[in-house]
């Protein structure tokens, strides 16, 4: 194998693989006796035709076919291991040059290069995250909307109230000097409800504006009239309309008051200050929160603006992928079937928003780049307390209510201990036989027991000899059984700390260890920037996570000796075991 390689920009190297002749052609004669066993060829049986019949056959190109594919992964892991070269991530074939000679080229992302600016130097405003007081009263009105209801009106109608009316409408005949009613009815009404609407009016036109400034018990005529072109039956008339109104209902908010306060809160506030109060400190916190990740966005954003940034496209290319598979797992949370699923509802295809990631992804990846290279180059480190802290924190774990409960069983009040006295039970209570097959089984007891003397005999001096061993036994069980009792003879009780710890254990261990360990390593360098940027002292800090970086490195270290150690003793008991046999 025969291989070549060239710079390329952008952390890219252009790679050419030349395969053998002599494993080519071996290929070639393998390709050639699978085809042949597969295909139907005149004059031979399946299998057993020439490889220069085959050759004419198929062709040669169609035998390459068969493991062109195959033997350039494996030549690529080859070439990669020959040249020292570590990938950033997948490799793409670009083409294949030629048959003969067989010729790869292919396209290898490198990894990126990153040189960080005077990281110690970096300063960032920070936002302020106080609450603002329109926040709180816009809270308000929203908690106000959420109780609102229709309650009787106790003012003249208005748009948008629901008005309860009994209407009576006759058309007019007005050929004449004056309008008289005639036997036309369009409408005869009783408890109709209606909601006066300026948007969207009923007909004929003016009929909604009639309706205003009436109350509760008022009776109104008026005549109307539809327009000349209306769809209405009615078109070009006029109509004389008579309404009582029988009721108003508005549709109103409660008063921001105490009494709301407490029936808002389900009585967990008195007054409406102190629902201000809690409404603020709600606010204050989401608002720290989201100024914390704002505030940490710009903090990378000016280190990636001084830091100089060399990356292969591939690595965008990823980053796209797996922001993709994010958006696949947030449609199936949103109850859709998958992405595809989503995208045929927003008409866009999945190249599209593929594409559309792409500025994002660009954006996301340097972020990533100039922390991962941060943690590098600060050498930080977690300790064994923080990692076991994470994950008491997960668990829920508060010291304070971790306290034994040394209350007895208490089986309540309706018994007592007199209720189980031994004097209450006779051996008599417990006797299934009667009194005649008693006797008789006698004269068989007495037998048996003749029977069994010489072996009882026989056996004794055995037993003697085992009863030294059950007497060592018996301590042993009484230490440990005192091992798990306090100083009163009670079992200890567990405490939930101490039934965590299996699982702490657990997750101290790889590959679970290392998962946990590169989480809490980016939170503390998160940390350590917001704190430089804020140009707070970072000085012991620093010197702490970096003491945890290097105790670590020993420890692993001892960690991987201890495990050749075992691995060659274990070799060792192999090759004797082996030399036995």
């Amino acid at each position: 194998m025969k291989v070549t390689t060239e710079a390329m920009e952008r952390r890219q190297l252009s790679m050419l693989i030349e395969a053998d002749a002599e494993r080519v052609e071996k290929e070639l004669r393998n390709a050639a006796r699978s085809l042949a066993g597969r295909l139907r060829l005149p004059g031979f049986r399946k299998g057993k035709a020439p490889y220069n019949i085959v050759v004419r056959m198929v062709g040669k190109p169609a035998l390459y076919e068969e493991f062109v594919d195959k033997l350039g992964q494996e030549l690529f892991a080859a070439a990669i291991e020959q040249e020292n070269i570590e990938p950033s991530a997948i490799a793409s074939l670009d083409e294949i040059v030629s048959l003969d000679p067989l010729v790869y080229r292919l396209t290898i992302p490198l990894a990126p290069t990153v040189t960080l600016g005077d990281t110690m130097a970096l300063r960032v405003d920070e936002a302020s995250a106080e609450v603002d007081e329109e926040a709180i009263l816009a809270a308000l009105e929203d908690m106000r909307a959420e109780y609102a209801g229709w309650s009787a009106a106790s003012r003249p109608s208005e748009y948008g109230d629901s008005m309860n009316i009994n209407v009576r409408a006759v058309v007019l005949d007005e050929s004449g000097d004056e309008a008289v009613e005639t036997d036309t009815v369009v409408l005869d009404e009783t408890d109709w409800e209606v909601l006066p609407d300026q948007e969207y009016p009923m007909d004929p036109p003016g009929f909604d504006e009639a309706l205003l400034g009436l109350n509760a018990g008022d009776a109104k005529e008026f005549v109307l009239g539809w327009p000349e072109d209306s769809q209405s039956l009615y078109a070009g008339k006029s109509a004389k309309f008579t309404v009582t109104v029988n009721s108003i209902e508005a549709y109103q908010s409660p008063e921001l008051d105490d009494d709301f306060a407490i029936t808002a809160s389900d009585g967990q506030f008195a007054t409406l200050e102190e629902m201000k109060a809690d409404l603020r400190s709600q606010k204050l916190e989401a608002n720290a929160a989201k100024s914390k990740n704002d505030y940490l966005g710009k903090v990378l954003e000016a280190m990636v603006a001084q830091a100089e940034l060399d990356y292969p496209p591939a690595l965008v290319e990823r980053e796209m992928d797996a922001m993709l598979d994010h958006m696949e797992q947030q449609v199936r949370q949103m109850g859709l079937r998958d992405l595809d699923h989503y995208l045929e509802l927003v008409k866009q295809s999945k190249d599209e928003y593929r594409e559309s990631l792409r500025e994002e992804a660009e954006v996301q990846l340097k972020r990533n780049l100039v922390i991962t290279e941060f943690v590098k180059t600060t050498k930080i480190g977690v300790t064994d307390e923080e990692i076991e802290k994470y994950l008491l924190d997960m668990l829920k774990f508060d010291e304070n209510e971790d306290e034994d409960d040394d209350a007895d069983f208490d089986l309540g009040d309706e018994y007592d201990d007199d209720d189980f006295d031994d004097d209450d039970f006779d051996d008599d209570d417990f006797d299934d036989d009667d009194s005649d097959d008693d006797d008789d089984d006698a004269d068989d007891e007495e037998s048996d027991e003749e029977e069994s003397d010489e072996s009882d005999d026989e056996s004794d001096d055995e037993s003697d000899d085992d009863d030294d061993s059950d007497d060592d036994s018996d301590d042993d069980e009484e230490e440990s059984d005192e091992d798990e009792s306090d100083d009163d003879g009670e079992v200890k009780k567990m405490s939930r700390r101490e039934s965590m710890q299996g699982f702490i254990d657990m997750m101290m261990k790889e590959p679970n260890r290392s998962g946990i360990e590169s989480e809490l390593v980016m939170t503390k360098a998160f940390d350590l920037l917001t704190a430089i940027a804020k140009g707070e002292d970072v000085t012991e800090a620093l010197a702490a996570a970096q003491a945890a970086k290097a105790a670590r490195e020993v420890e692993a270290e001892a960690e991987t000796e201890t495990e050749v150690v075992a691995e060659e003793e274990a070799e060792v008991d192999e090759s004797a075991d082996a030399d036995v046999a």
